[in-house]
């Protein structure tokens, strides 16, 4: 019966740190995806990836 009580108590106690670090994980990953979208949508990068993806389409000469 006590050993019975002790999980469910650590199993409680488990699932409530795992879904209260998910959940300043998922702020963390908002806070460092939004620079980097305004970076990838930035016009001279979305030229750049272009021409990159025009490079690299290109057959090479031997």
């Amino acid at each position: 019966m006590r050993k019975s009580v002790v999980f469910l108590l650590v199993t409680a106690v488990g699932v409530t740190a795992y879904f209260m670090g998910l959940k300043n994980s998922r702020s963390s990953f908002h806070e460092f995806s939004r620079p980097a979208q305004s970076y990838w949508y930035d016009p001279e990068v979305k030229e750049a990836r272009i021409r990159a993806r025009k490079a690299a389409a290109k057959p090479r000469s031997r």
